[in-house]
C-alpha cells in the first residue's frame, strides 16, 4: 500500500471510530419478588412471648431521572411506575401490588432464612411468617449519557422483647454493555433489604445486599445474579424497638457521549480526507 493510500485510511479511521464508540449501549435491571416477614422466638424457654407489629406502612416509592434530562417519580399506590426517556436513554421503575397489607403465609422459611436466623441461636423458633404482595422493579438503558431509577418498598415496626424479625426476598440483578472497552460505558444494578432506626437512616442489624456491574474498569462481563437475601433485627433487650424496614432496587447506566475533543478530532480527520482526496484530484 503507498504512502498516500495509508495516509487516507488513517484520516478516516480518525473521522469515524469515535463516533463509533458513542453508540455502545449499557443496560442495567434489579427486581424484587415474594417480599416476606418472619417472626422468631429467639428463645422459646425464657417464657417472654414474641410479638411483632406494623406502625405504619406499607408505602411503597418509585423514581426514574436522566442525567441533564426529566425526572419522574410516584408513590404509594397499588400500582404506580417512574419512566422517563429519550432517543438515546430510558429508565423505568415500578411497584406492582395487588394488596399492599400483610397477608397470612405458611410456617414455612426457605434455608437460607432458617440459616440467617440461626445465626442468632441455634434454639430460635419460627412463630409466623407473612407475605407483604408486592414486586419491584428498576431497570435503564442509554446509548448516551446517563441515568438512574430506583424502587422502594418501606415500613415502620414494632419488634418486641425476644424476638427476632427477618425480612426476606428474592432478588435479581443484571447488568450488560456492548463493549467493555468503550470507554465511561458502563451499567450496574442493586438490591438491598433490612432494618434501620430512621425512615432513610443506617442499617441496624444485618442486611442483605448484592449488586451487578460491568463496563468499562471492570473485569466482570454481563454479570447477572439471583439470590434470597435477608435483612434482620434481634430485639435481646427487655423493651420494644420502634423501627423502619425497607426493600430497596436501583439500576444505574452510564454510556459515553462525544465530547468537545472528540468532535475536533472528528473534524479533522474528515478534514485530512478531504485533503487527501484533492490532492490526489491534481
Amino acid at each position: 500500500m503507498s504512502l498516500r493510500k495509508s495516509f487516507v485510511a488513517l484520516a478516516c479511521a480518525s473521522a469515524f471510530v469515535l463516533p463509533a464508540a458513542h453508540a455502545a449501549t449499557a443496560t442495567a435491571a434489579a427486581s424484587f419478588s415474594q417480599l416476606t416477614v418472619y417472626v422468631f422466638d429467639l428463645n422459646p424457654l425464657d417464657n417472654v412471648a414474641p410479638s411483632f407489629s406494623i406502625l405504619n406502612g406499607p408505602s411503597t416509592y418509585t423514581y426514574a431521572q436522566l442525567n441533564g434530562g426529566a425526572s419522574d417519580n410516584d408513590c404509594c399506590t397499588a400500582n404506580h411506575s417512574s419512566s422517563v426517556s429519550d432517543a438515546a436513554r430510558s429508565m423505568f421503575a415500578s411497584v406492582t401490588s395487588t394488596a399492599p397489607t400483610l397477608a397470612a403465609g405458611a410456617l414455612v422459611a426457605p434455608d437460607v432464612v432458617m440459616s440467617a436466623a440461626r445465626a442468632y441461636g441455634a434454639q430460635v423458633s419460627l412463630m409466623s411468617s407473612s407475605v407483604i404482595d408486592a414486586s419491584f422493579l428498576a431497570q435503564g438503558s442509554a446509548t448516551q449519557n446517563s441515568g438512574w431509577s430506583s424502587a422502594q418498598a418501606s415500613m415502620q415496626v414494632e419488634i418486641g422483647a425476644g424476638t427476632l424479625v427477618l425480612l426476606s426476598v428474592v432478588a435479581d440483578v443484571s447488568a450488560t454493555v456492548s463493549s467493555t472497552a468503550v470507554s465511561n460505558l458502563y451499567a450496574s444494578s442493586y438490591a438491598q433489604v433490612g432494618f434501620s432506626q430512621s425512615f432513610n437512616g443506617a442499617y441496624v442489624g444485618s442486611y442483605g445486599y448484592m449488586n451487578a456491574y460491568t463496563g468499562f474498569g471492570y473485569a466482570e462481563a454481563n454479570p447477572s445474579v439471583s439470590a434470597t437475601l435477608s435483612g434482620s433485627y434481634a430485639n435481646f433487650g427487655a423493651d420494644a424497638v420502634s423501627l423502619y424496614s425497607s426493600a430497596y432496587a436501583s439500576s444505574n447506566v452510564q454510556a459515553p457521549i462525544p465530547e468537545p475533543e472528540t468532535y475536533a478530532l472528528m473534524m479533522l480527520g474528515l478534514g485530512l480526507v478531504g485533503w487527501a482526496t484533492k490532492r490526489r484530484q491534481r
